[in-house]
């Protein structure tokens, strides 16, 4: 998955590790933007790589957006990833387990350190904007979902792109990746305003909270063991 994809959220369908940097003037670019619509939307990814026997692998999950928070959760309930930007632009992740009941949490710093502090525009519009502005070109208009979508082209580092872009609810209706090795697709199933959500997100608050950087404290832990040996460590797998 390339950079242009919001970092922990597709890194994390995807398996595949992002970075990416928040510029120093970030809190203060917030601060001035006009909000986001508030909604929740139902994506679907897929993966396709070429070789022999070729490998495709298809997931669904859900996303919520809200002025200071973005939520994921795989649609099986298993796993989800949770952003929240302080008034003066600091972000916090969270990672929650929600059949162990437990949740990670990635501090401003912990962020830093791991090289994987995020552009929070790119976690609210699920893509990086400036690829719409800078990198690819408006090509014609799509419908889908019974809504007009500005559809863009152009190639990025040798990968062709393709994005359906709502303009009015700010989100992509369809992201596809295409390069010698693998295709890569992120297509929008549904949309709603947030209040009318139809998926009910999980509730953290009675889960049990571990700080990141206490992990390597808490190997007798059997669920900390799991994660330190045999899942990812941090917030971009």
């Amino acid at each position: 998955m390339s950079k242009w994809l919001v970092p922990g959220l597709c890194s994390c369908l995807f398996g595949l590790q992002l970075a990416f940097l928040a510029s120093p003037l970030a809190g203060e670019a917030m601060k001035n933007s006009t909000p986001l619509p508030a909604v929740a939307c139902h994506f679907t990814s897929r993966v396709a790589l070429r070789g022999q026997p070729p490998q495709v692998q298809e997931w669904d999950w859900y996303w919520w957006r809200q002025p200071d928070r973005v939520e994921t959760q795989d649609t099986e309930g298993n796993t989800g990833q949770i952003w929240e930007v302080s008034k003066n632009g600091q972000v916090t992740y969270w990672r929650a387990f929600h059949k162990n009941k437990r949740v990670i949490e990635y501090t401003p710093g912990d962020l830093r350190a791991l090289g994987q502090y995020p552009d929070w525009a790119t976690i609210t519009k699920v893509i990086d904007p400036t690829l719409l502005t800078t990198t690819l070109k408006p090509v014609g208009k799509e419908e889908i979902l019974g809504r007009q979508a500005q559809r863009y082209q152009g190639q990025v580092n040798g990968v062709e792109f393709e994005v359906w872009w709502l303009d009015r609810e700010q989100v992509p209706a369809l992201v596809r990746q295409v390069s010698e090795t693998r295709e890569e697709t992120l297509r929008l199933k549904e949309i709603h305003p947030l209040q009318q959500s139809p998926w009910a997100r999980s509730q953290i608050v009675d889960y049990t909270r571990l700080d990141y950087a206490d992990l390597g404290d808490k190997e007798s832990d059997p669920f900390v063991r799991s994660l330190l040996h045999g899942e990812a460590r941090d917030p971009a797998h």
